[in-house]
């Protein structure tokens, strides 16, 4: 089967998940083409039998920029409507991220037929610093999600944002999904599951927030700000900007912060210099480095 998988991530999770997707893919003997989202013109889906698309979390809801370049996607030609498959990566909980993003792809000319989100540490600034100020306590939160415990992982993981640290387990249920979707796909009449059940939230309120939250809300909840006297112009901040709102006119002095954040937090997150503060966040402080050298070893082509 002919699969493209359209991809975005933030700071790496969903990259790391994605690639490994579309690399298990082919191993199970499909014809896979990844594509990063913003990142040039992606193929044309015309030609494929199943579309993938992997994004960030972000606020309960998918990330605005991801909503934004699947507005500005071509409808797929004919009336019938094409098979598809959705992925995120999160610290908490998806909310209402399938939920839109199956109903915006509709819109498109795609069905959903299932979803699938993988636990990862968060990459969300205020909540690292505090999860950095009660980091003693982690080993009793390792100890308590044992077992018929695991599911609290989640829960707890608002308090330590390492407990969210992906495992076998998590890989093991990625495989298990990304096999079963061509094979849904190829099953004809389809019998997909409303937008709003391909994921039952279990925080009250979570689906509610995802679906109300707009970037007014989530750019007050950032509040980001480059510091001229730390920032050593070098542009990192600019590239990873994935609204565009950071602009750079003149290389001389620090970039422009303009009116188009949507509080996603990249730019924090990837100064290599630190010299970008936030709302909750000194300079640097709480920023998220990327996939942990064992979690980039889980989602290699063979575990280690």
């Amino acid at each position: 089967m002919k699969i493209l998988l359209l991809c975005h991530s933030s700071t790496g999770n969903t990259r790391l998940v994605a690639r490994f997707a579309a690399r298990h893919l082919a191993r199970l003997g499909h014809e896979v083409a990844f594509h990063e989202l913003g990142r040039g013109t992606p193929p044309d889906p015309v030609g494929f039998e199943l579309i993938g698309v992997a994004s960030p979390t972000m606020y309960f809801r998918p990330m605005f920029a991801v909503e934004a370049w699947i507005d500005g996607l071509a409808a797929l030609p004919g009336a019938t409507l094409r098979p598809a498959f959705l992925l995120c990566t999160c610290a908490g909980e998806p909310g209402a991220h399938f939920e839109l993003q199956a109903r915006q792809l509709r819109q498109k000319g795609l069905q959903v037929l299932g979803a699938h989100w993988v636990a990862m540490p968060s990459n969300w600034p205020p909540h690292r610093v505090l999860s950095r100020a009660v980091e003693p306590g982690l080993p009793l939160g390792r100890l308590l999600i044992r077992g018929p415990l695991r599911p609290l992982r989640v829960g707890l993981g608002f308090v330590w944002a390492e407990l969210t640290e992906p495992d076998a387990r998590d890989r093991r249920e990625l495989e298990d999904f990304l096999a079963a979707m061509p094979a849904a796909a190829a099953r004809r009449p389809w019998a997909p599951p409303a937008p709003e059940a391909l994921y039952r939230a279990w925080l009250p309120g979570a689906r509610l927030a995802g679906r109300k939250l707009g970037p007014r809300e989530a750019r007050k909840s950032t509040q980001v700000r480059i510091d001229p006297g730390i920032c050593e112009r070098c542009g990192t901040c600019v590239r990873a900007c994935p609204s565009g709102c950071l602009t750079w006119p003149d290389e001389s002095a620090p970039p422009r912060m303009g009116s188009g954040c949507t509080g996603c937090w990249a730019c924090y997150n990837h100064c290599p210099h630190k010299a970008i503060a936030g709302w909750g966040s000194p300079p640097g402080l709480g920023r998220y480095p990327g996939p942990s050298a064992p979690t980039r070893a889980l989602f290699a082509d063979e575990p280690r």
